[in-house]
């Protein structure tokens, strides 16, 4: 099978090319282009040290210190992040810029953009929403234009101004199929599927968020700040383009969520979420425990933990989602739990950095 490069963005690529950079130096390069993104991010939010330790150990966090795209993207999305918090747009723009320029993942940002105007919206008063459609033309701009040089530099190898699109979506979209499996199936769902809880609690909390706003439902919730919002949009739209574009699993034939661990976690916009929402929500409070637990199950059932044909090998994603469900649950109640979680991460952040050196794919 003929094989293409065409669904990877070139601008990273052609920073190592014109500083002539070796491998390692590519690495060093992507380290201080996250560790830049990351201090910005604690200048501005101030995060806790437990927050910072926390995020920095999770499994798929080494990505952003590989030659990969992902430090670019998320130094790139780390303006888009401040210039929102602070009310700068040409901040955002310029983010918006670059990283439409790093990775195909700038798509998703349209309907990020539409959902925190739509929401963010003060009054429906005509004033409001001439300003919140300004700003949309102007960050979707700033996104096309990036998406415009990454198209024209693709345009020039194949002659094709789509080749993107036509290389990435041969197979069209595709209903998810359940139960979701993964690469190399239980023994990487435990993490892909971690991140699908996440991005699919974040879909709820949209949708929720939306209904509110559009049907002015009394609902009581409140609505984040404008950079979360955007966050919890782009979490949202990459849980949903891997279920309906992802190919299907060769031997289960159902929906696969390959890579989704990596797309999530090593963004700025995960962490942002994280951080937000790891200290205002208590699941050990009585108005949520039904609600978690139903959600847990939910997820359990989706992954197909509770299939008899899929035990014993899917006891490490069940123990590692219940483990991470506990420190969820009981975070407050036993405050020492993080660094158990901590821990565990650090140990299988280095074994899975270690199955990646020696070629096994993990994200």
């Amino acid at each position: 099978m003929p094989t293409s490069n065409i669904p990877f963005f070139p601008l990273i690529g052609l920073i190592w090319r014109w500083l002539s950079l070796s491998p390692m130096a590519a690495a060093l390069l992507n380290v201080s282009f996250f560790l830049s993104g990351l201090h910005l991010l604690h200048k501005q939010y101030q995060f806790s040290f437990q927050t910072l330790l926390l995020f920095l150990s999770i499994p798929s966090i080494f990505f952003l210190c590989v030659p990969y795209a992902e430090a670019l993207f998320f130094f790139s999305t780390t303006f888009v992040i401040l210039g929102l918090a602070k009310k700068k747009k040409w901040w955002v723009v310029v983010g918006l810029f670059i990283a439409g320029m790093t990775r195909p993942s700038a798509i998703f940002f349209f309907p990020a953009i539409i959902f925190m105007e739509l929401i963010g919206l003060k009054k429906w008063r005509w004033s409001f929403i001439k300003n919140a459609l300004e700003r949309i033309v102007l960050y979707f701009s700033a996104t096309l234009g990036g998406l415009f040089i990454v198209f024209y530099i693709q345009y020039e190898a194949t002659g094709d101004w789509l080749a993107f699109f036509h290389q990435r979506d041969k197979n069209g979209i595709q209903l998810p199929s359940f139960p979701l499996t993964t690469w190399r199936g239980a023994k990487l769902l435990w993490l892909d599927g971690v991140a699908f809880a996440i991005a699919f609690a974040s879909f709820i909390y949209c949708g929720i968020l939306f209904f509110r706003r559009v049907f002015d439902l009394k609902i009581q919730i409140a609505i984040p700040p404008r950079p979360i919002l955007f966050s919890l949009a782009f979490l949202t739209m990459t849980m949903i383009h891997v279920l309906f574009f992802n190919d299907k699993d060769l031997e289960s034939g159902t929906s696969s969520l390959f890579g989704l661990n990596r797309f999530l976690f090593a963004t700025s916009f995960f962490l942002m979420v994280f951080a937000y929402f790891k200290n205002r929500v208590d699941f050990a409070q009585k108005r949520f425990q039904q609600l978690f637990v139903l959600f847990i199950f939910l997820v359990f059932a989706m992954i197909g933990i509770f299939h008899p044909s899929n035990q014993p090998e899917y006891l490490r994603p069940l123990i590692y989602l219940l483990f991470i469900a506990g420190f969820l649950f009981f975070q407050k109640r036993f405050t020492k739990y993080w660094m158990l979680v901590y821990g565990v991460h650090m140990v299988c952040q280095v074994l899975l950095f270690d199955k990646f050196l020696r070629g096994i794919w993990v994200g």
